[in-house]
């Protein structure tokens, strides 16, 4: 068979494969991604639903919050005056203010007054059946002793759905005593459903549990959703009709109807008529293109191949012996070659890229030594964006090309370095004998962090690398290179500037902190969080001085978590600045509602992390806080961590000087540990010292640290510093340190953590307490 049809026959069968995969990839991927764009588009409508049921109780709670902000309502829980019910309770008044019932109860949760309306609201009914059995005197709804938000939900009665809301009774200016709690409650009819229907532009229905049969087949779809552990449920009844079912959930979150919603399926009819003008299109385009490479090929290589097959059969025949055999074939090849060293390799390092380690991976793994390994590592340059915004892109380049030449001046012959992008490398190490693996990244990695000057720029390059291993840790490049960034995460996570090897248990601890991390994402939103107070002894008179406020976690499964397990996940995930709000809005808010208790008012402590001082909300958010709770700025003290003082800016000491000119006051916490110097006691604007508790805890038994304690102590008194000493857990330690001139002393030995009832015990027990 000739050559000419040969490639013809290749070509034509080559053609009716890529037809075959793209039909093949039309079916399985592309009408599967259509119906996943459908059924998400589902879901959100579903949520619409539900988000429209919610923003109907929102505006009840709205109209609410009116009533009990009112000091006409917190005058009638004292007198229930008859002009206040002639004024405000008239079944007529009802109408305007778009509610069915309305129930006041005393603080002990007691019915203290209620008018409920007919659906027309003409005359006054009694409170609907079934309703009291979320009015417990101690539940949510009904006991609010507290100044709160309130609540709002639905409730399930037999002649319907309610939306509720409730909320404390106070002044107009939000103050207590708090005198009882308001709920006020609208049914869910079928007018309310119509409008939602024209809110969300959707087809659906509301079907109360308590009207479904047991024959129906809502139950059965409740079942499924229940098994399927799902918040919604589709059915898909033809080409163009599906149903959609969700769930609506009572203020105890227990689910209490059903929603059905009726839709068509636009996307998916969408999707087929997409699918088949792909399919043809590619047909045509791919025997177009087919066609055109057959051309090119006949021209530019049979023909030529035939030629010099004529012409050798010439020479062998003694005809045409001087003919010229040359055709052109090496310079043709020699630009293949450069088209593919172009495809494999990075254009600015001249190092291969990630299409170049899985061929070379595949070619080390037929030929490695029995017992010898293949190394992954990955390299990550540390601070290479700061180097880029302030020396500049073409300073970043030269830097990246010196790092290339670094590594491949370390490689053996075998060996590879590849550049994924931007300042990430990855070197392979082919044969390598297990004993020698520590040495040859140890060695890599100081043959990387030197020093290197760039166009006069002296420039301390540290990188941090992650390590994994053929075979101990994967048998194919893919799960290599994961692996070992899985590695660099944790070295970074470590404080980069070093390597880490990979090691399953280093994954299941990624793991469990990626879950502890979102479960934290939670927590604000689950009332999870809590705060403890410590108190703060003055050393001389023991009088409570000030409350240092200490967060907690009370975990739904791991019980009481301490802030160790906070912060640090916290600060890595970015959470710490919504959690830190949270902490400086409850600790504010807490002592001067102990303060309206009769407590004496002292300043409450609370740790800032280098993230919340990096937040350019700051210093508005502290001022909204003191305002809101109407509370003195020397009544907030700010606790500075000592070894975050290394990256303050200048825009941070600015903000901390504004607030201290506010009036809040500023400590150092931790003293003693960090590493940056005292130059910053006299650029920041501190008042206090708080030695840490590693130097109070041996100074019974170490020289040393007692040393290094009057050293601190008689340094911060000559700059005019108060000292607080953390963790006093014994009298020799109290005595000492009381002996020695601390102002002020905080542990367990005289306090440990308060929750907010023991707290309150605990100053109930005490003679003496610092007056505010």
């Amino acid at each position: 068979m000739k050559l000419r049809k040969k490639i013809l026959i290749i070509m034509t069968l080559a053609w009716m494969l890529i037809i075959l995969l793209i039909y093949l990839g039309s079916e399985f991927i592309t009408k599967s991604s259509y119906v996943r764009l459908e059924n998400l588009e589902a879901h959100n409508n579903i949520q619409r639903i539900q988000q429209a049921v919610y923003q109907m109780q929102s505006a009840l709670r709205d109209t609410l919050g009116s009533w009990a902000l009112w000091d006409d309502t917190y005058n009638f829980m004292a007198d229930k005056n008859k002009k206040y019910i002639e004024s405000n309770l008239a079944i007529n008044s009802f109408t305007s203010s778009d509610v069915d019932m309305i129930l006041y109860f005393d603080v002990q949760g007691k019915k203290y007054f209620d008018v409920v309306a007919d659906p027309t609201h003409t005359f006054e009914i009694p409170l609907p059946e079934g309703l009291l059995n979320y009015l417990s005197p101690t539940g949510p709804i009904v006991y609010q002793p507290k100044i709160t938000s309130g609540m709002v939900g639905l409730v399930s009665i037999p002649s319907g759905i309610l939306l509720v809301a409730s909320h404390s009774i106070v002044t107009s200016k939000g103050t207590g005593p708090v005198r009882g709690t308001l709920m006020m409650g609208k049914y869910l009819t079928a007018l309310s459903i119509e409008k939602l229907k024209n809110t969300t532009k959707l087809n659906f229905k509301i079907y109360p549990f308590n009207r479904i049969s047991s024959t129906d087949y809502l139950l059965d779809i409740y079942s499924e959703l229940r098994a399927n552990h799902s918040d919604y449920l589709i059915k898909k009844i033809n080409n163009h009709t599906l149903n959609v079912y969700g769930l609506l959930q009572d203020i105890n979150h227990v689910p209490i109807a059903m929603i059905e919603m009726h839709d068509t399926r636009s996307i998916y009819q969408l999707g087929l008529k997409t699918v088949y003008y792909y399919d043809l299109m590619a047909a045509l385009s791919s025997a177009t293109l087919i066609f055109i490479l057959w051309l090119s090929l006949n021209s530019l290589l049979i023909k030529r191949i035939e030629s010099l097959n004529n012409r050798l059969s010439e020479k062998r025949q003694g005809k045409n012996s001087s003919t010229d055999l040359t055709i052109g074939l090496p310079d043709e090849l020699s630009a293949v070659a450069q088209l593919y060293h172009h495809a494999t390799h990075d254009p600015l390092t001249g190092l291969g890229n990630r299409h170049l380690i899985d061929q070379t991976f595949q070619n080390y793994f037929e030929k490695i030594t029995s017992g010898n390994k293949i190394v992954i590592i990955f390299i990550d340059l540390d601070k290479f964006k700061y180097i880029n915004d302030t020396l500049g892109h073409e300073v970043g380049d030269k830097l990246l090309i010196s790092v290339s030449n670094l590594l491949t001046s370390r490689l053996k012959s075998q060996d590879i370095a590849i550049r994924l992008g931007g300042d990430e490398f990855v070197v392979m190490l082919n044969d390598v004998p297990s004993k020698s693996i520590d040495e040859l990244v140890h060695r890599l990695f100081n043959t990387v962090t030197r020093e290197i000057n760039i166009d006069h720029n002296r420039i301390n390059v540290r990188c941090t690398m992650g390590i994994s291993i053929f075979p101990d840790n994967g048998h194919d490049v893919t799960t290599l290179l994961r692996n070992a960034d899985v590695a660099l995460y944790q070295a970074k996570t470590a404080g980069r500037n070093r390597y880490e090897y990979y090691s399953d248990h280093l994954e299941k601890a990624i793991r469990e902190e990626n879950k502890l991390e979102l479960e934290l994402q939670k927590s604000i939103e689950n009332n999870e969080l809590r705060l403890f107070y410590q108190p703060i002894f003055d050393a001389q008179s023991s009088k409570i001085v000030t409350l240092e406020a200490l967060i907690r976690w009370q975990h739904p499964e791991k019980g009481l978590l301490p802030a160790s397990q906070i912060i640090i996940p916290a600060e890595k995930s970015g959470l710490i600045i919504p959690i830190g709000k949270w902490v400086l809005e409850n600790a504010c808010a807490q002592i001067k509602a102990w303060h309206k208790m009769g407590l004496p008012l002292v300043p409450v402590a609370v740790n800032l992390s280098l993230l919340q001082l990096k937040d350019n909300d700051l210093s508005s958010f502290i001022h909204q806080v003191l305002e809101e709770n109407d509370l003195d700025p020397k009544f907030l003290e700010l606790e500075l961590t000592e070894t975050n003082y290394v990256e303050m800016t200048k825009d941070i000491i600015n903000t901390l000087e504004a607030l201290r000119t506010y009036g809040v006051n500023f400590a150092v916490d931790d003293f003693g540990i960090g590493y940056s110097g005292l130059g910053y006691l006299k650029s920041l604007p501190v008042h206090k010292l708080k030695i840490d508790q590693s130097f109070v805890r041996d100074i019974e038994s170490n020289k040393s640290d007692r040393s290094i304690v009057l050293a601190i102590i008689g340094m911060a008194h000559r700059l005019n510093l108060q000292v607080t000493a953390e963790g006093v857990e014994t009298v020799t330690q109290y005595e000492f340190l009381k002996n020695n001139h601390v102002n002020f002393l905080q542990g367990n030995y005289l306090s440990k953590p308060l929750d907010t009832n023991s707290y309150e015990q605990f100053v109930a027990m005490r003679k003496e307490v610092e007056p505010a």
